[in-house]
């Protein structure tokens, strides 16, 4: 029998999420396919669709699609919301009671396809409830198996510089996680101990590996200070214990900031480590390793962490990926609350743009983008300036899709080949490939992570094309545009971190980069937005078919 659900379902929302980069972004498509379903099995309509790609489930308030849901189910858009279950909606205990209340007081019933209809308080209760006990349980779990593996004296991911895999087969089934030393990259590490300890420093190490063409990590383009030098137990070269013949779990732990919605990594006493010897993996003695420590803390300091710092610190965050130098157009980064620095001038040394020292990153740019739309009065070049822009990213995203398909084909022939040829060819490939130093399941990882790149940059060409499109009469751009400019300006200015950092997310959507340069006294900096034309358009474009 049909669940009484409520009596108008003319206008329901439909709301999906994925959560992990590793995950399919396939899955939201599924959700929504799902929830149509049910909508029409009850007699409902769909009005709208709303989505979050790698997002965490944890926190609510940084999740653009649903902050736009749950904005227009204020101005009454939607009669009813649908999702595939209450974890898609939030994991959180209070977020996901903080939006049912919402919602329910605006009389708008959630329905779940996990729970065949309309939830309850009951369901909202337990639900939350269940949710956060499975993320407690399962970061445990993950922990215990993790510690076990570290015991067994095998290694966690990717292989240290200086180590390469060695996994075996015993009984059939393949050992992961063992290593061996990388008779190319093993005595490099060798070298920077020895060059380090006689008295080189870190940035002039690093410069002199990039002068030899010495290969660097595989995560780095190139030497610099901050691949060598560093406090953690496995963060950089000079201080991972296992060139020391020591693997240590435990060192930092992962803490997600439950106000601004980032994961931070803290450092733990060393009294809580989990440390085992793995002598046959040592590469430097402890003569060697104490010295270079030595030097370290004699020429360094650690760095102080950021969760001591007040939350009006935290607004930029979501802008820090747009900052760049004005000087070489390199990234922009933090190095203290409030100081700025250009990673080429400090890190590689090619580039002479000094230190900078700002405050309220978020608010100067909320208020240059509100003058920058402001003054201009003409948008008709600025529409088909925008219309070129989009014609030439989709060019882009059509070289980037040509060049990621065929090595999907490839992975896909290679993980496949042994299924065609039989079992003992598939077993014989299968030593090779290990004996090689080839995992299959990093090549399994490398597949699903050129599918969602494959997919992401499909998503964004959607985007490019769907409608609405970008209109020729653009009178009434500029005051939609002023209007929601200045509305974000006022939310930052607040200083509330709940208000701020949303209004500094949505910002950060309509902005493409933001300059940094020497200001008129020494250490200060000027910011100069450059606005994202296509965005903002586009924007204006949405807001006045919504309107």
């Amino acid at each position: 029998s049909m669940i009484d659900i409520g009596p108008d379902l003319s206008r329901v929302a439909l709301y999906a999420r994925y959560s992990s980069p590793m995950q399919s972004p396939k899955s939201i498509p599924d959700q929504l396919r799902d929830c149509h379903r049910l909508i029409a099995n009850l007699g409902g309509q769909v009005a709208a669709e709303y989505t979050d790609a790698k997002h965490t489930g944890k926190i609510a308030a940084f999740r653009t699609g649903l902050q736009a849901l749950l904005t227009d189910c204020r101005r009454g858009r939607y009669t009813a919301i649908c999702a595939e279950s209450l974890d898609r909606i939030s994991r959180n205990r209070t977020h996901l009671s903080q939006i049912y209340d919402e919602l329910e007081y605006y009389g708008i019933p959630v329905l779940t396809i996990q729970d065949g209809g309309r939830v309850d308080d009951v369901h909202v209760a337990l639900k939350a409830t269940m949710n956060a006990i499975w993320m407690k349980d399962l970061a445990a779990k993950t922990r215990r198996g993790q510690r076990g593996i570290i015991e067994a004296g095998r290694q966690i991911g990717t292989p240290a510089y200086g180590y390469r895999l060695a996994n075996v087969i015993e009984n059939g089934q393949i050992i992961r996680g063992i290593r061996e030393i990388d008779p190319e990259t093993g005595p490099i590490v060798q070298k920077i101990f020895e060059l380090y300890t006689s008295g080189m420093s870190g940035r002039a190490l690093a410069h002199y590996l990039n002068e030899e063409g010495i290969p660097p990590p595989r995560r780095a383009r190139q030497w610099t200070y901050n691949v060598l030098i560093g406090f953690n137990a496995r963060s950089t070269i000079l201080s991972n214990w296992i060139y020391k013949g020591l693997l240590v779990y435990g060192a930092t732990e992962r803490v997600l900031n439950p106000v601004t919605g980032r994961y931070k990594f803290r450092p733990r006493p060393q009294d809580k480590w989990d440390i085992t010897e793995v002598p046959e993996l040592r590469l430097v003695d402890d003569e060697t390793w104490d010295a270079a420590q030595e030097q370290m803390l004699a020429t360094s300091r650690p760095r102080k962490h950021f969760h001591k710092q007040g939350l009006l610190h935290e607004g930029h965050y979501p802008l820090t990926p747009l900052l760049r130098c004005s000087r070489c157009k390199g990234p922009v980064r933090t190095i203290a609350p409030d100081r700025w620095a250009c990673q080429d001038s400090r890190a590689r040394g090619r580039c002479r743009a000094s230190t900078f020292i700002l405050r309220d990153v978020d608010r100067l740019s909320a208020q240059q983008l509100t003058g920058w739309i402001r003054r201009r009065k003409e948008w008709a070049p600025i529409v088909q300036q925008a219309r070129d822009q989009a014609a030439h990213a989709r060019l882009r995203i059509d070289a980037a899709l040509a060049e990621r398909r065929p090595k999907v084909q490839r992975l896909l022939a290679a993980l496949t080949a042994g299924a065609r040829a039989g079992r003992r060819p598939k077993v014989q490939r299968l030593v090779a490939a290990i004996t090689a130093g080839t995992d299959t399941r990093e090549m399994r990882n490398a597949l699903v992570r050129l599918e969602n790149e494959i997919a992401e940059l499909e998503t964004r060409l959607d985007r490019l094309l769907a409608p609405p499109p970008i209109k020729a009469d653009a009178a009434a751009i500029r005051p939609l545009l002023l209007q929601y400019a200045h509305r974000l300006q006022v939310e930052i200015e607040t200083g509330r971190p709940e208000i701020r950092l949303p209004a500094t997310i949505k910002l950060a959507g309509l902005l493409a980069h933001i300059d940094m340069s020497a200001g008129p006294t020494p250490g200060r900096a000027r910011l100069r937005i450059q606005p994202d034309i296509v965005s903002l358009v586009r924007f204006a474009t949405q807001m006045d078919v919504n309107a």
